[in-house]
């Protein structure tokens, strides 16, 4: 009877049909329900199951994207930027008297010999340092599209530098920035003035000279390619 109901609903006939025609056979209201429920649990079941189905291989085709593109897709590439320091050398000693410009002979070509006093830090270091340390492989997140966000804070110095297309540097910390990194003028200077800035830079962060506050969760962190920056320093 069960399968004969079933029939009937693909045939298109309504409930109250076939409740008038079983009852016309002599088959008692209630029980006729029964019937009428255990005819449409199988079709119920199916779309239940087709739509949980559809929306786990959905989920799965997501999950698929965000890991491909977290993992894989690497559109940046590293920039070429003038270091602020190129053809300087920097005295990291007193200077006694009032020197205006000199040069000092370094591999047989005379350089311009400035005073660590006299070298301000300005937001071409932190983008150029930044290049180096291999910010350029940063990424917004793919899910909400928040850009990275990095805060450097030297001596009294602020600066903050959001990675998108490029590396944009200005004065003042972020609003809501992802790390912070904590330095020395004569660290950053150090690092500058070295062939392998990012060596240079490293060694100040792992004797401590150098520090790095993490803001953002470690997923946040995930999404946006930190661990390839965390692991330069760590390396």
């Amino acid at each position: 009877m069960v399968r004969k109901i079933r029939n009937s609903l693909k045939a298109g006939k309504s409930d109250s049909e076939i409740v008038r025609t079983l009852q016309g056979r002599g088959y008692r209201l209630e029980y006729i329900h029964l019937l009428l429920k255990k005819a449409k649990w199988r079709k119920v079941f199916f779309l239940f199951f087709s739509g949980f189905l559809l929306l786990f291989i959905a989920f799965l085709v997501f999950i698929g994207v965000i890991v491909y593109g977290v993992l894989f897709v690497n559109t940046g590439e590293k920039m070429d930027l003038k270091n602020p320091l190129g053809g300087v050398n920097v005295n990291f000693g007193e200077r006694n008297g009032v020197v205006d410009v000199n040069y000092i002979k370094v591999n047989e070509s005379f350089v311009e010999e400035v005073y660590i006093d006299d070298v301000e830090i300005t937001v071409e270091f932190i983008s150029y340092l930044l290049n180096e340390l291999g910010a350029w492989q940063l990424r917004p997140n793919p899910i909400t599209g928040e850009v990275p966000s990095i805060d450097f804070i030297i001596d009294d110095k602020r600066f903050n530098s959001v990675v998108g297309d490029g590396i944009v540097t200005t004065k003042g910390l972020g609003v809501d920035s992802d790390i912070v990194f904590y330095s020395k003028k004569k660290e950053i200077v150090r690092a500058m003035l070295s062939k392998t800035p990012a060596e240079v830079f490293r060694d100040s962060y792992n004797s401590g000279k150098s520090s790095l506050d993490v803001k953002k969760s470690e997923a946040e962190l995930f999404m946006k390619g930190y661990f390839g920056l965390y692991d330069s320093l760590k390396s």
